[in-house]
This record gives C-alpha cells, structure tokens and sequence, in this order.
C-alpha cells in the first residue's frame, strides 16, 4: 500500500502497542513503528487478525483526495488496548 502511494490512516485500533495518538496516522507513517511491533508481538502489519482498521484517503485511482473535515476518538475501553 506504501509503494503505490496510498494514503491509509488508521482509523481503529484494537492491539496491545498502539495508541490513541496514532489514529490518523498514515500507515506509511507508522510503518517503522509496525515492523518493531511484529518483532515483538507477532504484530500483523497489514492489519490482519483486526489489529487495526484503515482507510484510504487518497489513491492514484482517486479523481479527488478525501478530506478528513472532523473526527472523535471513541474510547471503548477494552483489555486490548487500555
């Protein structure tokens, strides 16, 4: 997804390692962060196994860039990301 220029956010997180901080982030953002989560953890870098939810926002495919206008952080409070 990073070498064809997509531009992914994470828009959920549900893994132990991942913070609050980083939604919104790109994925090509947070790749070095993911690589040292999957030596780790066994993180699953491209989110398989529902360690985070994305979207993309822009792609080469997009006649127009979506723009993020507003957003709220729901916290649900679960025992994999405290």
């Amino acid at each position: 997804m990073i070498e064809s220029n997509l531009d992914a956010r994470i828009i959920k997180i549900c893994c132990m390692g991942l913070k609050p901080q980083m939604l919104g982030k790109s994925i090509a953002q947070l790749q070095s962060v993911f690589m040292k989560l999957e030596q780790s953890f066994g993180f699953n870098v491209c989110g398989e196994g529902g360690e985070y939810e994305s979207a993309v926002f822009d792609c080469p495919l997009f006649k127009h860039k979506l723009e993020l206008v507003e957003s709220e952080v729901v916290d649900l409070g679960n025992d994999y990301n405290p």
